[in-house]
């Protein structure tokens, strides 16, 4: 009960003081950014939080963490983060999660916060899990401020087997977005939505804390414009240390064996590492990446 509070009470102060910011909301955790996203659909930590809410069902304590990253001050950006998970009990796992991101220069602002919520439970052998977030959204870019308020909902499925050598999630991004008014009082569902779908495959193995893991995984598929991320991961555990590499791909399926695109802007590279001590992680991952921000992200996690 009282590493609860206390984490509450670190989650409040940081809430209160953090600034931070990325140009994609979803690219914001340091573990899934290690494999290029990859892994985003099978993480099976307390990071599903900002992902897919089925695999909450699989982790079997209570979790916490929050981050903080600069990449090198580029464009004056900054982000923060922070969630907690309750592991699977009463028939059902859940999560609270917070992002706040801002990006800056001498003339431009554009600052975000979104506050997330999920639950999930089983079904037979698989987890099914649903999210729903509020998204808010203040800039300047074009002079005058503007502001715009969203809450969306997603959904998620996940399989793990019983020895853990597979796992396979999907879930969806942006399946219900409507618009909020605070004027008026109004909210009102998006009828040009776009609505997107993340899948990741994983394949690993672990002996006696010696382990690996491949991932592959496909992020944003079956938008309007055939437009998707490509990606592939790999882990390598010993013991206590982990060691992650990531890349990843844009590709536009609509033009056939030419899908994939190698320019260098729409490619991903990835580096991280995690060490766990006692009942906390830290990870830590350095992404050359010139679209999605940030480029260095530092994450510290506990579990009790």
């Amino acid at each position: 009960m009282k590493k609860t509070l206390l984490f509450l009470g670190i989650f409040l102060v940081l809430y209160v003081i953090a600034s931070a910011s990325a140009f994609d909301f979803r690219i914001i955790a340091p573990g899934v950014i290690s494999t290029a996203y990859s892994s985003v659909g099978v993480n099976e930590d307390v990071e599903t939080a900002f992902y897919n809410p089925a695999m909450l069902s699989y982790i079997k304590k209570w979790q916490m963490m929050f981050s903080y990253g600069s990449p090198f001050n580029l464009y004056g950006t900054n982000e923060f983060v922070a969630a907690i998970s309750q592991p699977y009990s009463y028939g059902f796992a859940g999560s609270l999660a917070f992002a706040n991101l801002s990006l800056s220069d001498n003339e431009n602002t554009d600052s975000r916060w979104m506050l997330l919520y999920s639950l999930s439970g089983y079904l037979s052998s698989f987890s099914i899990g649903g999210q729903i977030g509020y998204v808010s959204d203040t800039n300047d870019v074009f002079g005058e401020p503007e502001q715009t308020r969203q809450i969306k909902g997603d959904v998620g499925i996940a399989f793990k087997d019983s020895s853990d050598i597979i796992r396979v999630g999907v879930f969806t991004e942006d399946l219900l977005v409507a618009d909020v008014d605070m004027e008026k009082w109004q909210v009102n569902l998006v009828k040009d939505n776009c609505p997107k779908v993340d899948l990741s495959v994983r394949i690993g193995y672990n002996w006696k804390g010696i382990g690996f893991a491949v991932y592959s995984g496909i992020r944003k598929a079956f938008n309007t414009v055939a437009d998707a991320d490509v990606m592939v991961g790999g882990e390598l555990q010993l013991w206590n240390v982990s060691l992650r590499v990531g890349y990843g791909v844009n590709a536009d399926f609509s033009k056939g064996l030419n899908a994939v695109n190698y320019d260098t802007a729409y490619q991903r590279i990835t580096l991280g590492a995690g060490i766990d001590v006692s009942n906390y992680r830290i990870d830590y991952v350095y992404s050359i990446d010139p679209v999605s921000l940030p480029q260095q992200l530092i994450s510290l996690k506990m579990e009790w």
